[in-house]
Formats: C-alpha cells, sequence, structure tokens
C-alpha cells in the first residue's frame, strides 16, 4: 500500500502477501479491516468531547465459488466479512467514498488497513497492518527562498516553502561529487 493517498483519488489499493519462511504461499482465509482516524487526534481540541473519531470498516469480498461447493442461501448479519480461499497473494480495491460516508473530510486522517491471515494448516492467526495518510489533492509548494551551504564533499541546500501561513525547511544532502561540480557550476 502506499505511503500516502490523496482525497481526489477514488481508490485505496493495496497487495496483501503471505508466505512461510520458505517462500511457499499460505492457504487459508484473510480478513481486512480499515481504520480511520485523524492523524494528530491526541492535539485536537475536542478529543474529550468527540470520541467517535475512529471509523472501523471491514472490506467486502466478491468471492466466487465453484459449483460444487456448497454455500449458505442465508445472509448472516453478525459475520465479519472474509475471503475464504486465500491462496499467498492478494490485490484489494477499497472505494474512498465508502469511507468518506463516517468521517466529515478524508483530508488529515490516517488510513491503517489491517490484514488478518488465518492458516489451516498450522493452525495459525497471523495480523499485520500497513499505514497511509489522506492528504488534500489541492496543495501548492511555493517557494519563497534557496540557501547554500557548501562543505567538503557535501552539498547541503535549505529550500524554505510556505504552506498555509506554517515554515517547513526541507534539507537536501548530495554526496557525489558530480551532482556537487554541477551545483558549483550553476553559481559561476
Amino acid at each position: 500500500m502506499p505511503a500516502f493517498f490523496f482525497t481526489s483519488e477514488k481508490y485505496i489499493t493495496g497487495v496483501v502477501m503471505a508466505n512461510y519462511t520458505s517462500g511457499a504461499p499460505v492457504h487459508g482465509n484473510l480478513t481486512l479491516k480499515a481504520t480511520v482516524r485523524p492523524i494528530n487526534r491526541y492535539q485536537t481540541e475536542d478529543r474529550y468531547l468527540n470520541d467517535n473519531s475512529v471509523v472501523e470498516k471491514y472490506f467486502n469480498f466478491d468471492e466466487k465459488f465453484p459449483f460444487w461447493l456448497p454455500t449458505s442461501d442465508y445472509y448472516r448479519p453478525n459475520t465479519v466479512p472474509h475471503l475464504r480461499f486465500f491462496n499467498g497473494v492478494y490485490e484489494f480495491r477499497y472505494p474512498m467514498d465508502v469511507l468518506e460516508k463516517y468521517v466529515p473530510s478524508l483530508d488529515g486522517m490516517e488510513i491503517r488497513v489491517t490484514a488478518t491471515v488465518g492458516e489451516r494448516f498450522l493452525d495459525e492467526v497471523i495480523e499485520a497492518y500497513s499505514t497511509a495518510r489522506v492528504f488534500n489533492s489541492s496543495v501548492r509548494i511555493n517557494f519563497l527562498a534557496v540557501h547554500r551551504k557548501f562543505l567538503n564533499r557535501l552539498c547541503l541546500s535549505r529550500y524554505t516553502f510556505q504552506h498555509h501561513s506554517m515554515m517547513v525547511h526541507l534539507y537536501q544532502q548530495i554526496y557525489y561529487k558530480k551532482v556537487l561540480w554541477r551545483y558549483l557550476q550553476m553559481l559561476v
């Protein structure tokens, strides 16, 4: 799963891979859960008033069963949706608009996708997660100044830019002589 998503994207995408230490794929079942919470949830003003800031939703699977497998014809409302035939790799795509229904805005939120794999042979349940942050897609960066310092075999460039009246310094280190030489030629 990528480290961040934009609010303009339609899907949360990712890949779940479960392998033994030998490299063989794990055969079992899979459950995926998305947890949406604010990035700075401990520094909000209304943290004592708002306990509903964390939302958990399970992914629904569109699983096709073989014709010879008996399936139940009735709906079980209290069961957790899961993939019954997981064979080591599963690519998921979950719509962002489903999560937008439960939070005011996805901008500034953190999405944690938790994968739970139940293995049949050794009867083990392994859980892992991946976290991504959601940012507004209309963010613009304006460079205000560039300050350069040259040290022995090291070029340090500090870029100062402004985003919603916050000053952020981005340090960039360049270690190679060729790149340092190009920077020196640009200054002359």
